[in-house]
């Protein structure tokens, strides 16, 4: 998950990024170092345990980071947990065909297992309680899809507490 945009100043919204990797995090403190007035907050996690509350944030931003993560139906669910109902993710990822292809393959490393088409992924969008808000949009001859997915407030709460006891 990424922080998106930049707050507006005298802004009082937050915005929150993480990465796996601490030495990224590390760089990224000191690019924004002494700016934002602590508005950005930046923190080592994964994005298949993200430590943040339970619907803590209006928005996530899924900037083609899932089809970097082999367990990523984990990560939309973890990014439905942290959303508010009516929170948005927004989401610009890599279809499973063009990772495929032997250029995808030659010249970047992506993990192999548990890829996911455009469909797979509105799917399990879906199967969390998102509903599309806007069209997709498919670049580079359909790599790769861009989109807006909104989280459905009327019995979240039902949900959860349903997926909670049959897990």
């Amino acid at each position: 998950m990424r922080a998106g945009s930049r707050p507006a100043p005298n802004s009082q919204k937050m915005a929150v990024g993480i990465d796996l990797d601490p030495e990224q995090i590390g760089r990224a403190r000191k690019r924004i170092a002494d700016q934002y007035d602590g508005r950005i907050v930046l923190a080592v996690g994964s994005i298949t345990k993200l430590p943040f509350a339970d619907a803590s944030f209006d928005a996530a931003f899924d900037v083609g980071i899932l089809h970097h993560v082999p367990a990523w139906q984990t990560g939309i669910a973890e990014i439905r947990r942290v959303l508010k109902p009516g929170g948005r993710i927004f989401f610009e990822e890599v279809t499973q065909a063009a990772l495929d292809r032997w250029i995808y393959r030659r010249f970047l490393e992506h993990p192999r297992e548990n890829r996911f088409s455009e469909a797979q992924f509105l799917t399990e969008l879906q199967r969390h309680g998102f509903k599309s808000s806007s069209p997709i949009h498919r670049v580079l001859f359909g790599d790769i899809f861009i989109g807006v997915a909104k989280l459905q407030g009327a019995g979240l709460e039902d949900q959860r507490s349903s997926e909670i006891a049959n897990s």
